[in-house]
């Protein structure tokens, strides 16, 4: 019996919760840059990449992945992180970087469609599932 046997015949829609943090400014990519475990400042418009956040001594404080929109760059952590990982962010602002990081947690839902017929629930939502790459952030119902 194959694994595909148990997934919805179309789709299930799973709601991730997730700390949202929105990092601004024209210093933003190349201050995550210094902070995470990942080189951020190649990531191109709309990419996706996931890192760690460490403290000084190399304890892992959340899993992000950093989706870059230009002006500002999305970071989606751990549920219950988002507070600490925007004041370990903070801490290492140089005074004249160009760098705000702001609570995004009401802002953005993280959802996640597993199924059998996963493209005709995005044809549903109005997404054509050919122009949706695994390796960018893909938005929706933006206002």
């Amino acid at each position: 019996m194959s694994s595909e046997s148990f997934l919805h015949p179309l789709a299930e829609v799973f709601i991730l919760p997730s700390s949202i943090s929105v990092v601004k400014g024209t210093d933003a990519l190349e201050h995550l840059n210094r902070s995470l475990t990942t080189d951020t400042t190649q990531i191109g418009l709309h990419g996706k990449q996931d890192a760690l956040l460490c403290n000084a001594n190399g304890r892992i404080l959340d899993r992000l992945t950093i989706c870059n929109l230009e002006e500002q760059v999305i970071l989606v952590g751990n549920h219950g992180t988002g507070g600490d990982t925007r004041q370990q962010l903070l801490q290492g602002v140089p005074w004249d970087q160009d760098v705000a990081i702001l609570d995004g947690d009401a802002a953005i839902g993280h959802l996640k469609l597993v199924g059998r017929a996963v493209d005709r629930c995005l044809v549903g939502l109005g997404f054509d599932p050919t122009d949706i790459d695994l390796q960018s952030w893909t938005e929706f119902g933006s206002s």
